[in-house]
């Protein structure tokens, strides 16, 4: 029989044994600070890191350096909305879009949205004890799509005077980077679209860095509209003699500019004593295409120079055992930031973000993961989607079906045909780099019907993950 100071005794140890299973990760204090720069329109072949024949962005080169450069990482998505949707949820942005009815406007805000039931990056970040903040330059990313959940400071500069006079998105970082306290662990998340906005700001010093190349020396036709297959859209247009070459030279000049910005900021954070404590993740959200798959001077194609993704992440001194200079050769998607970084900083990695984390391999405690993991991306100007792993890239596309139909139209020179087929390419290996896109002879055969099957499959999860997600919004009450 047990007396009083037995029971007592007994309620006690139960106490201490609940109190103890309840301490995860979530309840241990907070430590360390992460910074997550997304580039917009970041094409990873420009990148000197990447091989590129022009020094582009040494400063990229130096980060990479301290840590680790992901050479086969995709984004999810060619474009902004899903492509940040994707880095700041680690899903297929598939799990945001909402389907309309027949009929109504072509319209973002009402396509996209981030459902409550979605896991968010920033929200577990902000759960784990960390500040949240989010510096952005473009006006689809904002609280009206999702993009601020979780965000303790939220501040979208898209404005051009207010974007000058407020000194950009790492303007704005810098300062509220300045009003933490020494050691305070904090998370933020900066978009950066000056390699965008190097279109419609001329830069003499930065256009002319690069000689154009002559092999590029011919002027792309231009057209009204705001996209366009086969010719430059008249937003982007610089001059009717404009040739490509220099296109690609005033790009190349720009990355060179926005990589020295980035440098001298980083430096700035070097001269913090909290330096040591600092994980720096620098991912280029989508690409840019100079003609490769249609498109001149834009993004939104399902092609290597649309998709691939520059990925660098430097961990924290502070992690005695992380990889430095290491070079990953397996393939990697724009989904796996997030869970790679909340499982370095002590964050609870939600089960329902589809990414995986890289984290074991950065700090030396596992191998890479193996080389046939397939990634995926969708949402181009033509429905479709790209599959690839660390040797092999694979697209599939429908150009007639692409919306609005003056895009069908200008991918065929009129009307689409009445038997039209679908585009299977690949992208090769060779000892110069990747060569694409080329033509799939028979795409019923491996491994080209196996990677096809594998993005049916993927897709069939996403739409059941996005069903299931909405559901929960809607007993959320949220509209």
């Amino acid at each position: 029989m047990f007396n009083a100071a037995s029971r007592t005794l007994l309620l006690c140890l139960a106490l201490v044994g609940s109190l103890l299973s309840a301490c995860d990760s979530r309840s241990r204090p907070a430590r360390g600070a992460l910074l997550v720069i997304a580039i917009d329109e970041l094409r990873a072949d420009h990148s000197s890191l990447s091989g590129y024949d022009r020094q582009t962005t040494p400063q990229l080169e130096a980060l990479a350096a301290e840590g680790v450069l992901f050479e086969r990482a995709f984004s999810a998505a060619p474009w902004t909305v899903p492509a940040h949707l994707a880095l700041l949820t680690g899903c297929d942005p598939g799990v945001a879009e909402r389907y309309l009815p027949s009929g109504a406007p072509l319209s973002t805000a009402l396509r996209w949205r981030l459902p409550a039931g979605a896991p968010s990056f920033a929200e577990e970040m902000l759960r784990a004890g960390f500040s949240t903040a989010a510096f952005v330059d473009h006006p689809l990313i904002g609280p009206a799509l999702g993009f601020a959940r979780g965000f303790q400071t939220f501040e979208n500069l898209e404005a051009g005077g207010e974007r000058r006079e407020r000194g950009g998105p790492l303007g704005r970082l810098e300062k509220w980077i300045a009003g933490r306290r020494e050691r305070e662990p904090w998370f933020a998340y900066v978009q950066l679209s000056d390699l965008a906005r190097a279109w419609d700001a001329p830069d003499p010093h930065w256009d002319r860095r690069f000689e154009p190349r002559a092999e590029l020396a011919l002027a792309p036709p231009v057209v009204d509209s705001h996209y366009a297959f086969f010719a430059l859209p008249r937003r982007r247009w610089s001059g009717a003699f404009t040739t490509l070459g220099e296109y690609e030279a005033r790009y190349d000049g720009a990355l060179a500019k926005l990589d020295q910005e980035l440098g001298r900021f980083i430096d700035k954070l070097r001269t913090r004593r909290d330096f040591d404590e600092l994980t720096i993740a620098v991912v280029g959200a989508f690409g840019l295409s100079f003609g490769e798959g249609g498109l001149y001077v834009d993004s939104g194609g399902l092609t290597e120079s649309d998709l691939r993704s520059l990925l660098v992440v430097r961990p924290a001194g502070r992690f005695g055992a992380a990889q430095r200079g290491l070079r990953i050769a397996e393939a990697a998607s724009s989904l796996d930031l997030a869970p790679t970084l909340l499982t370095g900083h002590g964050a609870q990695t939600p089960a329902s973000m589809h990414g995986r984390s890289w984290w074991p391999a950065l700090v030396g405690d596992a191998p890479p993961q193996s080389p046939e993991r397939v990634v995926f991306a969708r949402f181009a100007r033509q429905d479709g989607f790209l599959a690839a792993r660390s040797e092999l890239t694979y697209a599939f596309a429908r150009p007639w079906s692409s919306d609005p139909q003056y895009l069908a139209r200008a991918w065929y020179g009129g009307a689409a045909p009445a038997d039209p087929q679908p585009l299977h390419t690949r992208y090769e290996p060779t000892p110069q780099g990747w060569r694409g896109p080329l033509e799939v002879a028979d795409p019923d055969q491996p491994p080209w019907n196996e990677l096809r099957d594998a993005a049916q499959a993927w897709f069939a999860r996403v739409e059941e993950d996005r069903r299931a997600f909405q559901r929960a919004a809607a007993g959320a009450g949220e509209p």
